[in-house]
């Protein structure tokens, strides 16, 4: 009677049970019988098979950890040298024409005393926006700065590193860096003038978009006045 008691007992805590027939019962019961090796029990399954075996002591074994364990989700690839999007042309006529993602939102300040255009990608996320700047730098305006001068007040102030030299429009420019933020790329224009184009963006987006403003220095192209 006390074996009965205990088998009874250990079924309930399993939440399975036996009927008169010999089935094993439950939330669903089994049409049939179930047959486990020595050692474990019958537990409910949700899968195609209405029950597996576990051992009765708890600990399972590599093989049934192994089944049980969920596979790992790989993390989201994020590209490394950026997205090359789709692109549209700017141009100002006389001046330089280039290329420039189609995501992005164009502004045009190119008649006012520095003449500038910014170029911002169109995303809601708040924070720090990615922006492509181009300036164009003359001694006649205030506060004016050679190249020299300009490598030199990044380094000192920023922090930059001066990285290889690059040819823009077929011109040696002069490149600084502040890794994961920002790029400053000046091209010489003519005589005490030259181009800044600026690529900054938030850490976490800077890699991202690298290739994009990499193509807008590929297709940076001068017209005949602009040299």
């Amino acid at each position: 009677m006390l074996v009965l008691v205990f088998l009874a007992q250990a079924f309930a805590a399993s939440g399975l049970a036996y009927d008169v027939f010999g089935s094993t019962v439950g939330l669903s019961g089994f049409k049939t019988p179930p047959r486990c090796p020595r050692g474990t029990e019958p537990v409910a399954s949700k899968g195609l098979q209405p029950y597996r075996c576990m051992r009765v002591n708890g600990i399972l074994s590599e093989a049934e950890a192994a089944a049980l364990k969920p596979e790992p989700v790989p993390p989201p690839q994020i590209p490394t040298e950026g997205l090359v999007a789709s692109t549209r042309r700017f141009e100002i006529a006389g001046e330089m024409n280039f290329e420039y993602p189609a995501r992005f939102q164009s502004r045009d300040s190119w008649n006012e005393d520095v003449p500038t255009l910014l170029f911002s990608l169109d995303d809601p996320t708040p924070g720090k926006p990615v922006n492509f700047t181009l300036s164009l730098m003359a001694r006649s305006q205030a506060g004016y700065m050679t190249v020299e001068e300009s490598v030199a007040k990044d380094k000192q102030w920023r922090n930059a590193k001066e990285i290889s030299s690059i040819r823009v429009a077929g011109i040696k420019a002069r490149v600084t860096e502040v890794a994961g933020e920002s790029m400053i790329v000046y091209v010489p224009r003519v005589k005490d003038a030259y181009y800044v184009i600026v690529y900054s963006a938030p850490m976490e987006k800077y890699n991202l978009h690298l290739g994009d403003f990499r193509r807008l220095l590929k297709t940076f192209r001068l017209s005949r006045r602009g040299h």
